[in-house]
């Protein structure tokens, strides 16, 4: 799930996007990996910094050091870890880009070497040799997309925007790689799929509907979205709508691979699926959580599932956060300080 995309998912996507514009975010640890984090609040809520890594109880504040080093001013942030690059990714609502690095704990601030534009950052995903951001600005008279780069070593900054090929100037909403076929997938808002592998784009179809997610497996991609709701794959050719059999009926927001089935969530509850095609139901989020239903966000630490989400009315986010170890759940919320829904996770491991 993308940072322009975390809010409740029957109103319209102007509400959605405006939504977006209360995130907060924690860094937390189990094991030997790290597990990251996001919660949001009211759309009109101001923007807040609420960092932290669950490695110590309670857990280690990290707010006041994003803050400060470099300096940077209170705004929501959304966390990715490199699967490449080995240190993670803190984009954020001022469009700053901060690298953390877990040991020693030190965060450095990309932002100067990007080049400078308006509107916000949606997604990131790392590949073998450079990181590539994406966003934009829903406008409704002067939309923008954005793309850039940059490399592992920080040298080497590209901006793909305007020679990306798509049709439209809409924000991309989400990318992701996949190390089989050598590209990545970029999803621009309007649906429209094109592949990047470091020197060309290439059309790949059209999703028919917003692209919340991306999630690679080694053999296709999964992609999820809604307005209207849509599951589909892709396997670099050919792009399979496997909406009717997930049996999904509202919008999909979250998929994650765990390189052995998928984990697939929405407003519709917790599905699962091998392949695809066969899909079971693992729980419905409107009997477990009815306050707060909508889930919003799936990692997998190697260990565990991590699910959150919530809900954005009557109170504040009704947020939930638990973890399943395929077969049974427990709720976390409590350990994580979360006071509104939980809107993105993401995790490493050895």
């Amino acid at each position: 799930m993308s940072l322009g995309d975390i809010a409740k998912f029957r109103t319209t996507k102007k509400t959605v996007e405006r939504m977006a514009m209360g995130v907060r975010a924690i860094i937390s640890g189990r094991g030997g990996g790290l597990l990251l984090g996001g919660v949001y609040p009211f759309w009109w809520a101001p923007p807040e910094v609420d960092l932290a890594r669950n490695d110590t109880i309670p857990w280690t504040d990290l707010s006041a050091p994003y803050i400060a080093d470099p300096m940077a001013i209170a705004d929501y942030v959304f966390p990715f870890h490199g699967a490449w690059a080995e240190w993670w990714v803190i984009l954020s609502s001022s469009n700053r880009v901060k690298r953390y690095d877990e040991v020693p704990s030190t965060f450095t601030d990309l932002t100067p070497l990007l080049f400078a534009w308006g509107g916000v950052w949606m997604d990131a995903a790392d590949g073998p040799n450079f990181w590539i951001f994406v966003g934009g600005l829903a406008h409704p008279f002067f939309p923008t997309r954005e793309i850039q780069t940059i490399t592992h070593d920080m040298l080497t900054v590209n901006n793909l925007a305007a020679g990306s090929g798509f049709a439209t100037n809409n924000p991309i909403s989400c990318v992701a790689y996949a190390p089989e076929l050598g590209y990545f997938m970029v999803c621009s808002s309007t649906g429209e799929l094109r592949a990047y592998d470091g020197v060309n784009w290439t059309a790949k179809g059209n999703f028919g509907a917003y692209p919340y997610d991306i999630e690679w497996n080694g053999s296709y991609f999964l992609i999820v979205g809604g307005f209207p709701t849509r599951v589909c794959t892709h396997d670099g050719t050919v792009l399979t709508d496997l909406t009717v059999a997930s049996g999904f009926a509202n919008t999909v927001i979250a998929a994650k691979w765990n390189g052995t089935y998928f984990l697939v969530g929405g407003a519709d509850g917790l599905l699962k699926t091998f392949d695809g095609v066969n899909w079971t139901t693992i729980r419905d989020y409107t009997v477990v959580h009815p306050a707060g239903s909508v889930i919003y966000t799936i990692a997998w630490d190697g260990n565990l599932w991590y699910i959150g989400g919530g809900d954005n009315a009557p109170a504040p986010g009704n947020p939930f956060l638990e973890t399943y170890d395929g077969v049974n759940f427990t709720d976390i919320l409590a350990d994580s300080g979360f006071t509104t829904a939980v809107a993105r996770l993401d995790a490493h491991f050895p």
